[in-house]
């Protein structure tokens, strides 16, 4: 019998750091991602604009993308001046003139849902 360790991708990483509200304030259709998972007072979610957060503990939530998009913003802050030794690295690699950066693939991640409103 082998041990399979399961990889996270950067998505699941990123979706990760997303700071959601509390399962103990939302309603049965935010847990659902029937609604917005940070607004129960908006519309439901059509397939087309609804934002999947991955499996959580508690269901299956959605977001809309503007509220997406906000928790990735906030997420990318923390993320950049937290522990990241990747977003943190004060060295630069120069190649013909041109600063060479190592992205962080969270970073990068984080910035895309802002960018695209929660789209990857």
């Amino acid at each position: 019998m082998s041990d399979k360790q399961t990889e996270v991708t950067p998505v699941e990483l990123a979706l990760g750091l997303l700071e959601l509200p509390s399962p103990d304030h939302l309603t049965e259709e935010q847990v659902r991602g029937v609604t917005c998972l940070w607004d129960s007072e908006e519309e439901p979610l059509t397939e087309e604009a609804a934002v999947a957060l991955g499996e959580r503990s508690k269901g299956h939530p959605r977001g809309c993308p503007k509220h997406v998009a906000g928790a990735a913003y906030e997420a990318l802050f923390m993320h950049c001046l937290g522990d990241c030794e990747v977003c943190s690295k004060d060295e630069q690699t120069v190649v013909d003139g041109v600063v060479q950066e190592t992205p962080c693939e969270i970073a990068v991640t984080l910035r895309r849902l802002v960018l695209r409103k929660g789209r990857l």
